[in-house]
């Protein structure tokens, strides 16, 4: 790949020193502030919030939204924040949004906190779908917890919409509700030998090994002599 940027675009010097200033400190790869899935949680640094992901679930985080897939693709839930100042109002601006006939609506406990709950049926080519929609105060936001399945199958993913949803609660451990994101920093080798020895092993939040190859336009086990600037991940 290094090979492949080289040919294609030369050796992109121009202006190297200004823009090796520049990028000095820059945050690569993904935020984990702004969320991330570890030891079988979601936890998200910037709002303090953190929830379980079940055994085998994929999770895609995006900006406004996360969202918990069963490994059949069948049970699925989203994490947002919801639009109204209490969960009883962020609970009737979603009845309104999403024009749909609540079968059920009104004040509930989840997980030992006051919250707002709105069940729903709505009927697709595949079957009638079960909607729940959990909105819970955190802070000065209100979140929601919006689950869906077949009705068929509620039973069966209704216990681990509800083991979600009641595990959500503010950041417990210290270390990961202070945890920083990875960062450049740019460096002058003072020793001789393989790119990839001054890189170091422990790549986190979606970075490997290869990126910084590419960063460099050097192949990993390509010898670099004293005084070349790298880009490497500040510790």
């Amino acid at each position: 790949m290094a090979v492949e940027m080289r040919s294609k675009y030369g050796d992109l010097k121009v202006g190297e020193a200004e823009y090796l200033k520049r990028i000095d400190g820059l945050i690569v790869g993904e935020n984990p502030r702004q969320g991330i899935v570890m030891r079988g949680k979601f936890y998200h640094p910037d709002m303090g919030l953190q929830f379980d992901v079940p055994p085998g679930w994929r999770a895609k985080n995006e900006a406004s939204s996360v969202t918990l897939v069963d490994p059949r693709g069948r049970g699925i839930l989203v994490f947002s924040i919801g639009k109204g100042n209490t969960p009883e109002e962020a609970a009737r601006s979603f009845v309104a949004s999403s024009k749909t006939q609540p079968l059920r609506m009104g004040a509930s406990m989840i997980g030992g906190k006051n919250g707002y709950v709105v069940e729903s049926s709505i009927a697709t080519s595949n079957g009638a779908m079960r909607v729940r929609n959990e909105f819970l105060s955190h802070g000065d936001r209100v979140v929601s917890f919006l689950s869906y399945s077949s009705v068929a199958e509620m039973d069966v993913y209704g216990p681990s919409f509800a083991s979600i949803v009641n595990s959500f609660g503010p950041i417990r451990d210290a270390s990961i509700r202070d945890i920083a994101p990875a960062r450049l920093k740019v460096i002058t080798t003072k020793r001789s030998g393989r790119f990839s020895s001054f890189i170091g092993k422990d790549f986190s939040y979606g970075l490997d090994a290869a990126d910084f190859a590419i960063m460099n336009q050097v192949e990993l086990s390509e010898m670099i002599e004293p005084g070349r600037k790298l880009k490497t991940l500040a510790n």
